[in-house]
């Protein structure tokens, strides 16, 4: 046909199209502009790994059967207002990798039958209020390396069918109260790699279809009370490479279905009695890099604890060594840790006033 004459390569052009499936794909073709000429009963659109810099406000106005389009990898600065308002059937919009540092309101408000959203890699430093209120059919949303310090509240409310939320490496400080109470379907929450020193009581409440939550390199000082209750789906929890000094009690007594629990690098000193009773499906445990003291008797019920678990074969036991003297925890008698260190009125043991070398250096290091 007419139009495709110079898009096509088998007309001359550089994208290669495939007309049973409506499909264009001019990715890798080092275009500054997007072609003029691509046909409107087009489906499948790739522009990604280009050049592209910017976008005319109508780009892609005639085009409104597009289910894919994908404007990843290039050097896109900015979004004009309206650009995707024609794109009424898009089921998946890639737009990561590219320089965008701020959306404009309502540039998603015609997607409503989105399901996938990739902003992922961009420097986004903060998203407009409801930016995302009418893709009520989201189902996986990737924010994940931008420079986001925080969300706005209830950003994510109208997210209903949404089962994969990507939010690390970020600077997100702090989570609004009930950021993610709608969010009754979501199987997988990552917020590895930001800057959180601690979480909203009940933040994870809602979400009782969780398998998968990552909160690994954040500076998490402390958990409140039951934070983890309701997820009891979980099979894997990461918790590594925080500051967390002591656990609540009870913390992991609702996760019977874990496999995986990851509490490296931190400054635990010790974990309280029955800590990990419940964990009846853990296969691997990882508790490397933390000062454990092998001195007091707060130490007794984990070192008998992995001594179990060794025998049943779980993975991780021996991470765990003595802040002092080398030992593995897991070879500690109570003939070793004889002090009673606990003060009368509390449940942890008198944290040190020095920080642990060994919990400090691994901060910024990604597993």
């Amino acid at each position: 046909s007419q139009a495709n004459e110079a898009l096509c390569k088998k007309d001359g052009g550089v994208c290669s199209c495939n007309n049973n499936k409506n499909s264009v794909d001019c990715s890798s073709k080092r275009l500054t502009a997007i072609p003029s000429n691509i046909p409107p009963d087009t489906t499948q659109l790739r522009l990604n790994f280009n050049s592209l810099s910017k976008l005319s406000p109508k780009a892609f106005h005639h085009l409104s059967k597009l289910t894919y389009l994908s404007l990843g990898e290039n050097q896109l600065q900015a979004l004009p207002v309206g650009v995707f308002d024609h794109l009424v059937n898009l089921d998946k919009l890639y737009l990561n990798r590219n320089q965008l540092k701020s959306l404009p309101s309502g540039i998603f408000d015609k997607l409503t039958k989105l399901t996938d959203l990739t902003l992922s890699e961009n420097k986004l430093q903060s998203l407009p209020h409801g930016v995302f209120d009418k893709l009520t059919k989201l189902t996986i949303l990737y924010l994940h390396e931008n420079k986001l310090q925080s969300v706005p509240d209830g950003v994510f409310d109208k997210l209903t069918q949404l089962t994969h939320l990507y939010l690390s490496t970020n600077q997100l400080q702090s989570l609004p109260n009930g950021v993610f109470n709608t969010l009754s379907r979501l199987t997988y929450l990552d917020l590895e790699s930001n800057k959180l020193q601690s979480l909203p009581s009940g933040v994870f409440d809602k979400l009782t279809q969780l398998t998968e939550l990552y909160l690994w390199g954040n500076k998490l000082q402390s958990l409140p009370n039951g934070v983890f209750d309701k997820l009891t789906s979980l099979t894997q929890l990461y918790l590594g490479a925080n500051k967390l000094q002591s656990l609540p009690h009870g913390v992991f007594d609702k996760l019977t279905e874990l496999r995986t629990l990851d509490l490296q690098t931190n400054q635990l000193r010790s974990v309280p009695k029955g800590a990990f009773d419940s964990l009846s499906s853990l296969s691997l445990v990882t508790l490397t890099n933390n000062p454990w003291d092998c001195t007091c008797n707060g130490i007794i019920y984990m070192a008998k604890w992995l001594n179990k678990k060794a025998d049943e074969g779980l993975g991780g036991v021996d991470t765990a060594g003595c802040e002092k003297g080398g030992k593995a925890v897991l070879d500690i008698t109570e003939k070793d840790a004889a002090s009673d260190c606990v003060s009368p009125n509390t449940t942890t043991a008198i944290p040190t006033s020095t920080t642990t070398p060994a919990s400090v250096i691994y901060d910024d290091i990604h597993e």
